[in-house]
């Protein structure tokens, strides 16, 4: 186990993947898994992963339990937002520009 004190100490690696268009929308998710999995196998660095996004919501787990989830969906779209719904995470998220999206990945 690793103290928080000594993360500072850790190599970052940073990847930024550049504004996410809406036929890419899940990559940031896929990405996390694979991240996820290298954090495991050599857990001595952190990853800073960077995935802005315009005109999303992404909803998370507890989102998709609500009784009318596909009538927030339907209307998210009417108002030019994409529904992005991640198998992680609990509440809704706005994606935009001028919002950075990361994940910081430590081990």
């Amino acid at each position: 186990m690793i103290d928080i004190r000594d993360l500072k100490h850790l190599p970052v690696s940073i990847y930024d993947e550049g504004m996410i268009e809406a036929k890419d929308a899940l990559r940031p998710f896929a990405w996390t898994e694979v991240f996820l999995r290298e954090i495991n196998r050599h857990p001595q660095q952190l990853i800073l992963h960077i995935w802005p996004m315009a005109k999303t919501v992404i909803l998370g787990m507890l989102d998709r339990q609500l009784p009318y989830i596909e009538l927030a969906k339907l209307a998210l779209q009417e108002k030019g937002y994409l529904p992005v719904v991640r198998n992680i995470g609990g509440l809704a998220v706005v994606a935009d520009e001028g919002i950075l999206n990361f994940s910081l990945i430590i081990p």
